[in-house]
């Protein structure tokens, strides 16, 4: 059993003093809210009751002054098919763009450097940054005649242009990973990956009303060291037709990440995080008690509907959208939101379980990238094909 989880045990349960310690403090800053801990099934659970996150710092996007991103009106560094955005600890922005160009942008803004991850078209996963300057992203191409391809897999010091710590290329056959099938999800001990695979593999697929993903060991060719655990992918549905199981919408989501000495796995259809250890086990899990709010008819109406799903929706709407871990070691869970919201929010999780602060942020944008002291956010367009970004300080709430 990992030492925060002892120490934590050990811990008094803060929500039974702090109305105390706010009622003779006055307007003295709020601190992190530390969990209780609860013995379950013989599992250690991380507890927040439904109050914690409001009792948590609370912090807002500052509106003065934002970096903004839009390539300063360099048709090369535009950012139309922008699908990832990350920051660098020392400033700069990545971006990439129509899945195989790598924009490059200073502290500033400015533009910086463009890179091609490959000069063959092909089909790329989402890039994934891992601190503090290893950005990977997995390339495939259709071969011709079925013959073997190459992988294009990370890239160090990205505007260096060096592959890797060695230099050098990382190649792999096709079979040994295909698109859409598996995504790289952050970096284990040493030089192995934690890999995603969803897919009709011999251990995952789908049943029981979801479709289930594989988290594997991976070496930095991808190639599977050893197959770790499945869990949930995505909350799916019979269908009638021809498709045979579709996803409703706000359909519930499983979120796999790297959290430090923990591999996080979750289902969206609770607020429950697994901490699971590089081995796959879980040893605790970190519980919100924040009820997942009902899919009205006004959500249904504002909300865009594929043919296949038109009369296909989830009674509620998932307990978040997406997990994300900062330079910091901050894990963020960041709130589901729907077209008719005014505004977003996100969670800032330490290691110990402990709700380091709460961030809102108004307006049409989503953020794509936190941090304690900045946020990046995808900013509506102002006109057709003119997308832009921005980055804002994050500030406590006055």
């Amino acid at each position: 059993m990992s030492t925060f989880i002892v120490e934590a045990m050990m811990r008094l349960p803060l929500r039974a003093v702090l109305p105390l310690l706010c009622a003779c403090a006055g307007d003295a800053p709020r601190t992190a809210v530390a969990p209780d801990t609860l013995m379950i099934d013989g599992m250690p659970v991380l507890h927040h009751d439904a109050t914690a996150l409001e009792r948590a710092p609370q912090w807002t996007v500052d509106t003065i002054s934002p970096t903004i991103i839009d390539g300063d009106g360099d048709s090369r560094f535009n950012l139309l098919g922008a699908s990832f955005i990350a920051a660098l600890p020392d400033g700069r922005f990545l971006a990439s763009r129509t899945g195989n160009l790598l924009l490059v942008f200073d502290s500033t803004g400015a533009p910086l450097a463009r890179h091609w991850i490959s000069v063959q078209s092909g089909l790329f996963s989402p890039p994934l940054l891992l601190p503090p300057d290893t950005l990977l992203s997995a390339s495939y191409r259709n071969p011709p005649s079925g013959s073997p391809d190459d992988a294009l897999v990370a890239r160090h010091a990205v505007v260096q242009l060096a592959v890797l710590e060695d230099g050098t290329v990382l190649r792999q056959p096709m079979a040994a990973a295909s698109p859409p099938c598996t995504t790289v999800k952050g970096r284990l001990p040493g030089a192995e990956l934690l890999v995603q695979t969803v897919c009709a593999v011999a251990d995952s697929g789908v049943g029981d009303g979801w479709l289930w993903a594989r988290a594997s060991r991976a070496d930095r060719r991808l190639a599977v060291l050893e197959s770790l655990f499945t869990f949930p992918a995505a909350e799916i549905v019979a269908d009638t037709g021809a498709l045979g199981w579709v996803a409703p919408q706000f359909g519930a989501r499983g979120h796999l990440a790297v959290w430090g000495e923990w591999i996080v796995s979750a289902t969206s259809d609770r607020y429950q995080l697994d901490l699971r250890g590089h081995d796959g086990r879980v040893q605790a899990r970190l519980r919100v008690d924040r009820p997942r709010e009902p899919v009205t008819e006004a959500i249904r109406a504002a909300a865009p509907r594929l043919r296949q799903q038109r009369a296909r929706f989830s009674d509620s709407l998932p307990a978040f959208a997406a997990l994300q871990v900062d330079h910091e070691g901050l894990l963020w869970v960041i709130d589901y939101r729907t077209r008719g919201d005014s505004g977003w929010s996100a969670t800032a999780f330490r290691s110990d379980g402990a709700v380091v602060g709460r961030l809102r942020g108004t307006g049409a944008g989503r953020p794509v990238w936190l941090t304690r002291e900045r946020v990046w956010i995808e900013e509506p367009p102002p006109a057709p094909l003119t997308p832009w970004f921005s980055a804002r300080r994050v500030v406590p709430v006055r």
